[in-house]
């Protein structure tokens, strides 16, 4: 019984400690996303991108000053599901995205960026970060 114990003891501090670094991995994930990021490709400087504390993007489309509000949340080390606040094809689309670190101040979101053509309806995006 006590063998029983300490096994279940040692499972629950290692399941403990995995939480744990989950957690820590997507903290750090989101403060490296937190700020002003330039779109740099498919479009040079065409939206800019806002990633807040408080889950939100605010990506604001440079040729008219649009400004557009997605939310988002860290779903693990490496990506994020986010939320469009507004309709695409009548509904709110909430997607999810693989975030790559090009270097660390160069990110690759892969299929983020909402368009008109493709299969997807979506294609990546390569922002620099600006503050």
């Amino acid at each position: 019984m006590k063998m029983i114990n300490l096994f279940l003891a040692g499972f629950l501090l290692f399941a403990t400690n995995c939480s744990k670094d989950e957690t820590d991995k997507k903290q750090t994930l989101k403060d490296k996303l937190i700020g002003k990021w330039i779109e740099v490709s498919p479009c040079e400087n065409c939206n800019t991108f806002t990633f807040s504390q408080n889950d939100s993007i605010f990506q604001t489309v440079k040729s008219d000053e649009t400004i557009y509000s997605l939310s988002y949340i860290v779903i693990n080390e490496d990506s994020i599901q986010v939320t469009r606040n507004w309709e695409i094809e009548q509904a709110k689309k909430t997607t999810k995205h693989k975030v790559i670190f090009l270097s660390s101040d160069t990110i690759r979101i892969n299929q983020f960026l909402p368009v008109d053509f493709g299969t997807t309806g979506f294609e990546d995006v390569t922002l620099a970060k600006s503050e």
